[in-house]
């Protein structure tokens, strides 16, 4: 069974018509350390509008970050993550992806989306093979 970035990397490495933004950050799940991440969040939004900007219009510019600000904003969702965060956003694509694993910082522009944080996430999740033992049957089953 897939998981749900395996999922999202199918659909991330399809072709998207360029910019292609690309934001990591680590997050936390508990308050008080939580309440950091959406001002760190908007720092590297910020990073990604700079970056913008010198290759783009604004209003290309702002059309493409409208729904990473609205998520900025978004207070229930900042209450409630996990331990790190992958924010991917092209024309007509926005995806949010809450991570069990810390991941570094990281905002990118480019051509197409820079998945090899979730590549790593991926390469590197824990297996496990359960054996659950009765009189009358065994059964086996993995866990990805």
């Amino acid at each position: 069974m897939p998981s749900m970035i395996e999922n999202n990397l199918r659909m991330l490495r399809a072709e998207h018509d360029p910019p292609c933004l690309s934001l990591y950050l680590p997050t936390h799940r508990r308050h008080p350390e939580n309440r950091q991440d959406p001002i760190r969040y908007r720092n590297l939004l910020k990073a990604l509008e700079e970056s913008l900007l010198g290759q783009y219009s604004e209003s290309e510019a702002n059309t493409l970050l409208n729904p990473f600000r609205t998520l900025a904003r978004d207070t229930a969702f900042w209450n409630h993550t996990w331990d790190g965060l992958a924010v991917l956003g092209a024309a007509g694509l926005f995806q949010v992806i809450k991570l069990q694993r810390p991941v570094s910082e990281l905002a990118v522009v480019a051509n197409s989306f820079h998945i090899k944080p979730l590549l790593r996430i991926l390469q590197s999740a824990d297996r496990y093979q359960v054996l659950s033992l009765n009189r009358r049957q065994i059964i086996e089953s993995r866990i990805i």
